[in-house]
């Protein structure tokens, strides 16, 4: 009995365990170049005024990653800004990180199966449609590439991929 490819599926899903090491972390200690979240600026230049917030059930700062620069430094400042700003972000659901792959079921000898790319991690929901496109199209041809190498044929595979579902 022939092998056939009965669908070929898109998947989208929620990515639960990112890496968000590239944008920093938050913390309970207080240091110099720690953004406190309470009110969004390092502890070195809020001056003595500031009151450190009570500890309570979320961290009370931020050590942004800041694009690797020496904290203290007028760079290091910005992008650790921009990086604390899009911390929050993520923790308040502006947006999320995504895994991308593509499934075919096959019935191979009478038993249907689950062929699946390697998938991507990691990747941001607000991301350009071009770069989500692209990782579509990485995952497709790697499916394809694992259809061929079981014996199916270039012309099933196209043609399943032409009519991939997405979800």
């Amino acid at each position: 009995m022939k092998a056939h490819i009965t669908e070929v599926r898109v998947v989208t899903e929620s990515d639960v365990d990112p890496d968000v090491s590239y944008i920093g972390e938050y913390t309970d200690t207080a240091s110099d170049w720690a953004i406190c979240r309470h009110c969004g600026e390092y502890l070195s230049l809020c001056g003595d005024e500031h009151e450190t917030p009570d500890k309570g059930r979320e961290y009370r700062f931020f050590i942004p990653y800041a694009g690797g620069e020496k904290p203290g430094t007028k760079e290091y400042i910005t992008y650790g800004k921009q990086d604390f700003s899009r911390m929050e972000s993520l923790q308040n659901g502006g947006w999320c990180f995504l895994g991308i792959v593509a499934k075919a079921t096959v019935v191979i000898g009478g038993v249907c199966q689950t062929i699946r790319s390697g998938g991507l991690w990691g990747i941001e929901s607000d991301s350009e449609d071009s770069y989500i496109e692209s990782v579509v199209s990485e995952e497709l041809s790697e499916l394809g590439a694992q259809l061929s190498a079981i014996g199916l044929g270039n012309r099933a595979i196209e043609h399943a991929m032409k009519n991939a579902i997405r979800e």
